[in-house]
């Protein structure tokens, strides 16, 4: 079906044959993007093989590429079940090795007829390389592919011998960390095994392990570490020799303290050290004395890793040159405090003592350290010598360095030290010394005697020789390092020396013995052939922590360097001799020059010979003089050395010829071999003889893996071939057996490199090994709980530096404050008189300046008068023109008044319009009329309280009157309240159309276009302005509209019609049927409880049988339901693409099917919760746990219906509204996300990123790498950040909440649906993935067919967060899709025809199509919610199918093994095949039987059960049905009713085209001309009532006033009557308050009828729109006139004559233009001219005078400036630093607060400087050129910088002083380390102690940012580094696994250093190593290397030490 059928069969056979093809590569770390070759004819690395496959395919069928994705991703599929066949290869193999490893246990059966056993039987080891391959793939196999092979590894671990592991236990340790469990477990429990079988193999690592893990946890947990840490607490040696454990043994206190120590430990770490506990655990159980006696042989071995005294003197050597500087350094600073004679001298006693503790504080903090670990107590002999002898002289040193008696002569201070140090290296240089007892360093190891420890590096399986004492004399090797030689006594009476090195790792020492062992292994066939033996000589090296470990004595073997050393001191003595002999007088004894010495006396010379010296790097040597003295060396060594110590070492020729041929293969195979590994550092003491074997020994490995190449003086040659070496091979050199050899040694390496890269692989894993040694830690990180991480270290070096720096820069700030403050006030008296005189200037020059220019107009006018004595002078006709251009400035003046009154009323109609437009919201109208509503309440008539009164007054006509008005009032009132009512009905008749108008409605009104027409034309009232406006009208307010835009508008609301006429037909069906169900919701619900109380009585009547019964109907039913859900969820994933339009036979979409059957469920299983069934079997998922699954995946359903429902009910509606209205905030949003989308891809379009995020989804789950795509990946994340930070409220200032605008709103209310839906998703699949489920349950049918109906897998986090994006970038997608369509939509509502139309000022544009125009805008709710269905159709079919029907099937699985039916017993016992699978319903039938067999429940009891079950099942769908009805019939009249709404707005927005149209379609809404009809009625009859109110108001008012009087009156002579007064005048002001309220409703109601009549009337064609277009147009008319009126006049007045006019004033005795107005004006003139000069003059002598002043102050700040730079800097590198030094905190993650910090400073100092220098500069130019405009305005520019610069300086001077600390001017003042003491406050501390909030500004944090790297690095100024402190606490962060990016499984993570160094050894034993791109033969390259090792060029080149003349 993937293919068309029009497919050739030879095009089939093509595709045929290249999908059947398959490679799976071997699982090692070329998985990790290594690629490994395993046969010899390979010639290239394997491509990616999907890509190959693919290109395979395109280029036999090319046409493949027309294909559509499924069915290229159907091909692809295929070719991945060929591949996965690979897997049942890989379960074979691991099956075939194990059984391997079974029948061998170390030797392989041969077939006593196989001719290969005359070759193999002699040999004995000829099978130990096939063991380590077996067991290398095996490893392989289970820490890469565990999860599949499982079952096989599970069974064939546990039963495997233990003997074939011994050979690769490091690779097994190096496993340990491992981020799968079940990887770390079954390598553990194999460890353990083999610690059962060989605990002599596991002991050293596993408690060397323990307990270097264990004090890494005290560390890092930052506790005080003694100075030998050991496990074993109080244990004493008596206890250990007396071979019995007690009780409360230290193993237990160990395991008490377990989950201690782990709180120190990282993640990996932690990892470990469970499995070393587990193992040790193991050996303790087996032999706890061995172990425990072990634990203590470790501990004290560490503890004489450096001994105290050795100690001392390694750390005092190191800082002796360092601390030579600093006093000389001291010294130069004391001269300078003694020459200051500004101090005083105890102030200079003061800073002399502070620098001294600054510059001596990295000295005093190395040293106190050292002193910690010395004062601790003695609990040795030497120990205690140490401190007798040297420890007060110690402590009274320290302090004498703390604290200085003078530190005016700072040399004294390190005297004492000095002593200690010569005492040190009088007593170390003796022999004596060389020799140390052993009860004196270790009685411990010296009383240890008879112990069951095994000898470290022993292999044997059997006969173990363990250690029965310790020789007493130990003997230290007189090296850098101070190793130190030591003998065991073995049990079998043998002696075994060892060497124990200090200050180096040897892990990697340890791995490469292992390498040589593996490489031995392989020459195993070849020797059985051959003699003499291909051997790798090594030996055995035991770690014991990081810094120590014990190396077997090479006996035997002779150093060349001694051979070296033994020719020259014979030469020696030689030349001394014949010198002796010459003179006949005694010489002294001859001296021996060392290989440097030798070397730089020849290359000296040499240098001097072509002009340079010794002091040029070496790298500019030229190379020729470098191979001459190479030459010249060679040819005074005899290059026969070896060769003779080899000749003279034998007794007979055939010795010889033996042992030259033993040299000359041995040689060979160590040449190639270090070749291999990169072997460098080969000099004469590494490379050792066995004079009597001819064998060769190396040691020292630490420098391999091409470390040389990266050495100071890098190594060129790749292994050592000097010409001593190569005359002893013999004659033929190289070319001999040498050559031979080595090109057997490659081709065995070469062939089994398989193994050897496996090998190596751990190395990369391999936690242990340090591959690039990092800094060194000095003797002090040497001693076991002397040093610390290199966190603690670095973070202590900082502390200590920036201590130094503080300090030093208090004291340099005291030496220089006097000064200081005198420069500040310097500089702040002369700012100010600068800033004033400068002030002056600029006013004379402004004032010089506009006398300039008003000379020049005098001029003008002048020259305008001289020549008016001509007849055609323009002053003659002045008199006439200026009394025209008066006229026509007084008719525009009119005009423009006229239309300004216009634009006025415009403006106040458009701001009414907006005020009624917001009170017709619903919430002001319902609330106005609740009000009118109400009971009309009046109170009592005002007359009441006088009744009595005006009764005895005899005026009871009054009273009557009163009462007639008040009734007339109270009338009137309701009648007025009555037409309100009617008002405001007709109101929110009109409001509910009115409020949808969209906001082009307003736009384009009559007033608002009017308003914008008359603007243009006030602002210019040109004639063609006018004939515009004219033309704008014609086109805007046309009778008749172009027939395109007529046809739109139709045609939209014809649609519009359709849409509702559908609706309205499926709500009339929805409505039947809901009929014909004849119940309401409210009926179901009842009956559903009914049935729940009738089951809840059948359960407690019948207990457990009715639980068991109940619950056996209930999982019956739910397989039935299982099995139609599973039907549904296949016709959804068959569907595919088209699952968006998938609906039921009722016409119910698919989703609503499936909510409904995921409900069914959930309601079936909750029942199937209250029988409470017990689970059986507590290792499967519980019931209760596993129904959980349930709900949720039904909570995933709920969530995607109300995803769908609430878009429809909020989202689409409010959209659509903001849109119409115009909410720009909405607006805004979207254009941001657009931007966002823009930036972040890039360019990429949405669609492609999802394609090529799936494309990598699938190449991921085919096992590819696709690096192509992750660039996508990383897209897509940021993508989602920035739209995250995008979506989140913002706040305008940092006091203000964060609000949000209502586009935001809309935009996190959309988001947030379908965030909902991620996180009910995410919860499912976080479940399913913590249940344990047993392998065996997923070949239950129904769960197996659920896994392969699911698209996705969710096992790996990696693919999963991918899948996440995958969606979010859908979800963008979505929400993008529907506000174009939103947008589109509310545009052809609004009325606009096309897009060109809302940028068109002249109209409409004609439109083309516009049946496809208005086909394509105009859509319906169900085109509106297509994307949220298409993203729920993908979510579904991508993500969710397959899920729930796993859940329902793990849930009845757990309740069915709760029935009593063993699951897994029951899948086990059937045979079947792959395709076989175990059906639930069967399993359901037989927990039924089963139960009712054994008589749990009995068959009446399960009937009654059936009918209530399936009762409640009929209530339930009867409910949901009902449910569902109802629900869709409420939203069809939603929807019925917004579309109605649309057609109204549509139809009244467009009342004039339409108007005229039959009315023939189904919705008609109200004419909006009836409403207004009625309005105006309404509003008529309120004003006339209103004017009837208040004439009877007015009268009332006058009878009340009538009584009042007469009360006032009667009041006077009756002091009674106030209260009745008091009284009616209350009365009468609540009456009148309540008339006013009732006037004000009227006034307001009043006010939106008029306005909205008024606005109705002017937006169509009405009377009312042609009344206002004619007074509009009478004034375009008037302009017209004004126009053509000031086109009359052919001239004007110019500016010139308007300002001689005004100047002379036009009411003048004479005419103007007369010779009398002229001669007047020329003497006016003139005399101003004067005047006007004799004012310049003055100003220029005074800017002379403030030009003088400035320069004298320029010169003043100039001194100034000199003295305050001379000051600041002794101290502005100290300023960098300390600003340096909080940048690096920043970067470390420390809050550091910008105010008040150096950074400030400097910033503002920086500021400060740049402004003064501008100010100086500009000074300086602007004096030179007093009257150029250009630095006038500079002037004037540097004004405001000025006025900065009087603040500025202040806090300047201030603040550079605030940041020094207090001098203490007494001897009180200590250097302590800043562990130990507490330090002055100073400017950190205060930096660190403020509380405030202020951060460092951004550009600051730029700068900070581009430091980091450079300020991370160790200050030149520190000292050499010997201790790291203590420090504070660098906690490690957890790691999360690393994951393979093809399996998502996670892997173990890689040394990249190490990884690297793997490629280059497989280049080697490939032979690419020299060109990739091919591969050399054996012999090539042999050939190559040999030439490489013996070109002079590269010899030439190496260092001297390495004597390559040797």
């Amino acid at each position: 079906n993937l293919l068309p059928d029009s497919v050739s069969e030879e095009d089939k056979e093509k595709i045929y044959g290249i999908l059947g093809q398959a490679m799976c590569r071997p699982a090692g770390i070329q998985d990790e993007d290594i690629t490994l070759q395993i046969t010899e004819s390979e010639d290239g690395e394997e491509d990616d093989m999907v890509d190959v496959i693919w290109r395979q395919l395109l280029t036999s069928c090319p046409w493949l590429a027309d294909l559509d994705e499924a069915a290229s991703e159907g091909l692809i599929k295929l070719w991945r079940k060929v591949v996965d066949r690979i897997f049942s290869l890989y379960k074979l193999s691991c099956t075939a090795y194990f059984t391997f490893l079974k029948l061998n246990a170390g030797q392989v059966p041969v077939d006593e007829d196989d001719p290969r056993l005359h070759l193999r039987s002699p040999c004995k080891q000829s099978t130990d390389d096939v063991i380590v391959m077996a067991t290398l793939r095996l490893l392989r196999l289970l820490v890469k592919h565990a999860g599949e092979l499982r079952q096989y590894l599970e069974q064939g671990l546990e039963t495997t011998p233990t003997a074939p592991w011994r050979g690769i236990i490091p690779q097994l340790f190096s496993r340990l960390n491992h981020p799968e469990v079940y990887v770390r477990q079954s390598i553990c429990n194999l460890l353990c095994r083999v610690a059962h079988d060989s605990p002599h193999l596991i002991l050293y690592p596993a408690i060397v392990g323990t307990i270097s893990l264990s004090s890494e946890s005290q560390s890092s947990g930052n506790k005080l570490s003694s100075a030998i840490p050991t496990l074993l607490g109080n244990i004493q040696g008596d206890e250990l020799l007396g071979g019995e454990c007690e009780g409360g043994s230290p193993l237990a206190s160990q395991d008490s303290n377990k989950d201690e120590l782990k709180n120190g430990l990282n993640e990996d770490q932690a990892m470990m050290q469970d499995c070393y506990s587990k193992i040790v655990e193991k050996l303790s159980s087996a032999n706890p004395t061995m172990v425990l006696q072990v634990q203590m042989l470790v501990a004290e071995l560490r503890r004489v890793t450096v001994l105290w005294d050795e100690l001392w003197l390694g750390v005092l050597l190191q800082q002796h040159m360092y601390v030579l500087r600093r006093i000389q350094q001291l010294e130069d600073e004391v001269k300078r405090v003694q020459n200051n004679n500004t101090l005083r001298k105890e102030e200079k006693m003061a800073i002399m003592r502070e620098k001294h503790t600054a510059l001596m504080k990295p000295i005093v903090f190395a040293l106190e350290h050292v002193c910690s670990i010395t004062a601790a107590p003695a609990e040795t002999p030497h120990e205690k010598w140490f401190q007798d002898n040297y420890g007060d002289a110690i402590e009274s040193a320290l302090e004498k360095l703390r604290n200085p008696s003078n530190p005016a002569n700072p040399g004294n201070s390190w005297i004492p030290f000095k002593q200690i140090m010569l005492s040190l290296q009088q007593r170390a240089q003796k022999r004596t010394s060389y020799l140390l007892r052993l009860e004196e360093i270790s009685p411990w190891l010296s009383s240890m005697t008879s112990t069951e420890i095994a000898l470290p590096g022993e292999v044997s399986a059997r006969d173990t020789v363990t250690i029965h004492s310790v020789g007493n004399t130990i003997t230290i090797l007189p090296t850098k390092t101070k190793p130190k030689k030591l003998l065991f006594l073995g049990s079998d009476g043998k002696s075994y020396p060892y060497l124990f090195k200090g200050l180096e790792d040897l892990h990697l020492d340890e791995r490469i013995m292992q390498f040589l062992s593996i490489v031995n292994t392989m020459f195993s066939t070849i020797n059985c052939q051959e003699t003499p033996h291909f051997r790798a000589r090594h030996y055995s090296v035991t770690p014991l922590g990081t810094r120590s470990g014990l190396i077997q004595w090479v006996d035997r073997a002779t150093p060349l360097f001694g051979i070296y050393k033994r020719w020259q001191q014979r030469e020696a003595t030689l030349q001394a001799q014949k010198a002796q002999d010459s003179y006949q007088t005694p010489q002294n004894p001859a001296l021996v020059p060392r290989p440097s010495e030798l070397y730089y006396s020849k290359i000296g010379p040499a240098l001097k010979v072509v002009g340079l010296s010794l002091d040029v790097s070496r790298r500019d040597w030229p190379l020729n003089v470098m191979k001459s003295v190479l030459e010249e060396l060679m040819e005074a060594t005899p290059p026969n050395l070896l060769a003779k110590e080899l000749w003279c070492s034998c007794a007979t020729p055939d010795e010889w010829w033996r042992i030259t041929q033993s040299y000359a293969r041995s040689t060979a195979v160590m040449s190639m071999v270090g070749y291999i590994i990169g072997l460098g550092d080969r000099h004469l003491d590494n490379v050792l003889i066995d004079m009597t074997t001819g064998e060769v020994v190396h040691i020292d490995y630490n420098v391999c893996f091409e470390k040389g190449k990266s050495l100071r003086v890098p190594e060129k040659v790749p292994f050592r071939m000097t010409h001593n070496i190569e005359t002893a091979l013999g004659v033929t050199g190289v070319e001999g057996v040498f050559r031979l050899s080595c090109e057997q040694v490659l081709h065995i390496m070469r062939r089994g490199r398989e193994t050897l890269l496996t090998l190596l692989e751990a190395f990369v894993y391999d936690p242990l090994v340090d591959w690039t040694a990092g800094g060194e830690v000095g003797f002090a990180g040497a001693v076991y709980g002397g040093g610390g991480q290199q966190a603690e270290n670095k973070q202590s070096k900082r502390e200590m530096e920036r201590e130094i720096t503080r300090s030093l820069f208090s004291s340099r700030v005291a030496e220089i404050k006097v000064n200081w403050f005198k420069n500040r006030d310097e500089m702040l008296a002369v700012l100010p008189k600068l800033d004033s005189s400068l002030e002056e200037y600029l006013s004379l020059q402004e004032e010089l300046t506009e006398g300039e220019k008003l000379q020049g107009k005098l001029l003008e006018e002048i020259e305008f008068l001289d020549g008016a004595e001509g007849a055609d002078h323009p002053s003659h006709t002045l008199q006439h023109r200026f009394s025209e251009h008066t006229q026509l400035q007084s008719q525009q003046r009119a005009v423009k008044e006229a239309i300004q009154v216009k634009l006025n009323e415009f403006e106040q109609w458009i701001t009414q319009y907006q005020a009624a437009f917001n009170n017709l919201e619903a919430t002001q109208l319902a609330g106005l009329l609740q009000e009118i509503s109400n009971p009309m309440d009046l109170g009592p008539p005002s007359y009441v309280p006088a009744t009595a009164f005006l009764q005895n007054a005899g005026q009871a006509h009054l009273i009557s009157q009163c009462e007639q008005y008040e009734g007339e009032m109270g009338a009137l009132l309701q009648q007025r309240r009555s037409i309100l009512r009617g008002c405001l009905e007709h109101l929110h008749s009109y409001a509910t159309v009115a409020l949808q108008y969209p906001k082009t409605v307003f736009q384009k009104h009559r007033i608002e276009q009017w308003k914008t027409w008359m603007e243009e034309l006030i602002n210019n009232m040109k004639m063609e302005n006018c004939q515009d406006l004219y033309r704008k009208y014609e086109i805007q307010y046309a009778p008749q509209p172009p027939p395109a835009v007529c046809q739109f508008i139709t045609a939209t609301e014809v649609t519009l019609q359709h849409y509702a006429a559908d609706i309205n037909s499926r709500l009339v069906r929805q409505m039947e049927r809901l009929k014909q169900e004849a119940v309401t919701v409210p009926v179901c619900e009842e009956q559903l409880k009914e049935i729940e109380r009738c089951i809840k009585v059948f359960l407690l009547e019948n207990g457990e049988e009715g639980s068991l019964s109940l619950a056996s109907v209930i999982i019956s039913a739910l397989c039935t339901l299982t099995r139609r859900n599973l039907m549904m969820e296949g016709a959804a994933s068959s569907a595919g693409e088209q699952l968006v339009d998938l609906t039921s036979r009722d016409g119910a979409w698919f989703l609503e099917e499936l909510c409904s059957m995921s409900g069914n469920v959930t309601c079936l299983v909750q029942l199937l919760k209250q029988c409470q069934l017990v689970p059986q079997d507590l290792d499967i998922p519980n019931p209760g746990e596993a129904s959980e699954a349930v709900h949720l995946a039904n909570g995933v359903y709920m969530s995607l219906q109300e995803l769908n429902s609430n878009f429809r009910q909020i989202i689409y509606p409010e959209a659509l509204r903001c849109l119409m209205k115009g909410e720009y905030t909405l607006e805004s949003m979207l254009h941001e996300l657009d931007s966002l989308i823009e930036q972040t891809a890039d360019g990429i379009p949405m669609q492609t990123l999802v394609e090529s995020l799936q494309t990598y989804l699938r190449n991921a789950a085919m096992g590819l790498e696709e690096e192509t795509y992750s660039h996508y990946i990383d897209v897509a994340r940021i993508l989602h950040a920035q739209y995250g930070e995008l979506i989140q409220p913002r706040n305008g200032s940092v006091d203000e909440t964060p609000k949000m605008t209502a586009g935001q709103m809309l935009l996190v209310a959309f988001d947030g649906m379908f965030a909902q839906v991620d996180t009910a998703f995410g919860l499912l699949v976080e479940k399913l993935n913590k249940m344990e489920v047993p392998m065996t349950w997923r070949k239950i049918d129904i769960i197996r067919e659920a896994r392969s109906t699911q698209v996705n897998f969710f096992d790996d986090d990696n693919h999963r967060q991918v899948l996440e994006e995958i969606f979010f970038l859908k979800r963008l997608q979505t929400i993008k899709e529907f506000f174009r369509l939103c947008g589109t939509f509310s545009r052809t509502l609004s009325g606009i025809t096309s897009v060109e139309d809302q940028n068109t000022v002249n109209g409409p544009v004609q439109l083309v199509n516009v049946k496809t125009m208005y086909r394509n805008s105009c859509f319906s709710e169900d085109q509106m919610s297509k994307p949220i269905k298409s993203y729920t159709a993908d979510f579904v079919r991508q993500l969710l199918i397959g899920l729930p029907t796993q859940a329902l099937g793990l849930t009845l699985c757990s309740f069915i093994s709760a029935l009593g039916v063993d699951i897994i017993a029951q899948v086990e016992a059937k045979d079947f095949g792959a395709e076989s699978k175990v059906s639930v319903d069967d399993l359901c039938k037989k927990a039924v039987e089963h139960n009712i067999q054994i008589g749990r429940f009995s068959q009446l009891v399960m009937n009654r059960a059936t009918v209530l079950a399936s009762s409640y099942d009929t209530a339930w769908k009867k409910h949901d049905l009902v449910r569902r009805l109802e629900t869709n019939i409420a939203s069809c009249k939603t929807s019925l009713q917004r579309v109605q709404l649309h057609i109204a707005m549509f139809q009244w927005q467009h009342e004039d085209l339409l108007i005229s149209r039959p009315q023939t379609l189904s919705v008609t809404p109200p004419l909006r001309s009836a409403i207004l009809a009625n309005m105006k009625k309404k509003l008529h009859a309120l004003n006339q009532i209103e004017s009837s109110v208040a004439t009877v108001q007015e009268k009332l008012s006058g009878l009340e006033a009538s009584i009042e009087q007469r009360l006032k009156w009667a009041g006077g002579a009756n002091p009674a009557l106030a209260p009745v007064l008091q009284d009616f005048e209350t009365t009468i002001t609540e009456r009148r308050n309540l008339v006013l309220k009732e006037s004000q409703r009227t006034s307001q109601v009043t006010f939106l009828c008029s306005n909205i009549i008024h606005f109705e009337s002017l937006r169509t064609r009405t009377a009312e729109t042609l009344s206002l277009d004619a007074s509009l147009f009478e004034l375009i008319k008037r302009c017209q006139q004004m126009c053509s009126f000031a086109s009359q006049f052919n001239s004007s007045v110019s500016e010139l004559e308007l300002r001689l006019l005004k100047r002379m004033g036009t009411n003048v005795e004479h005419p103007i233009g007369s010779p009398e107005w002229l001669l007047s004006a020329h003497k006016q003139l003139s005399q101003d001219m004067s005047t006007q000069r004799t004012v310049q003059a003055d100003k220029e002598q005074q800017l002379e005078a403030a030009c003088e002043t400035i320069q004298n102050l320029v010169d003043s700040i100039k001194t100034v400036l000199t003295g305050h730079n001379r000051q600041l800097g002794d101290v502005k590198h100290l300023l960098k630093a300390m600003a340096k030094d909080e940048e690096a905190a920043l970067a470390d993650g420390e809050d550091v607060p910008y105010e008040n910090s150096v950074r400030q400073f400097l910033g503002e100092y920086k500021l400060w400087q740049d402004n003064i220098q501008t100010v100086l500069f500009t000074l300086v130019q602007a004096m030179g050129q007093v009257r150029s405009q250009e630095y006038v305005e500079m002037l004037q520019e540097i004004t405001p910088t000025m006025k900065e610069l009087k603040m500025q300086s202040q806090s300047i001077y201030n603040n550079l002083v605030g940041f020094a600390s207090p001098l203490v001017t007494d001897a009180s003042n200590d250097c302590t380390s800043p562990t130990l003491a507490t330090y002055p406050s100073s400017f950190a501390a205060a930096v660190r102690s403020n509380t405030g909030q202020k951060t460092q500004p951004e550009v600051m944090s730029q700068n900070a940012k581009k430091l980091i790297q450079k300020n991370l690095a160790t200050s030149a100024d520190t000292p050499p580094s010997t201790v790291p402190g203590t420090g504070k606490n660098v906690a490690c962060s957890p790691k999360k696994a690393v994951r393979d990016p093809k399996t998502g499984k996670a892997v173990q993570e890689r040394n990249s250093y190490a990884v690297s160094v793997w490629k280059r050894v497989k280049a080697k034993l490939e032979g690419r190593d020299v060109d990739p791109n091919r591969r050399m033969s054996v012999a090539e390259q042999v050939d190559f290397v040999i030439k490489e090792a013996t070109n002079l060029d590269n010899l030439a080149q190496l260092y001297e030490g390495w004597t390559a003349w040797v």
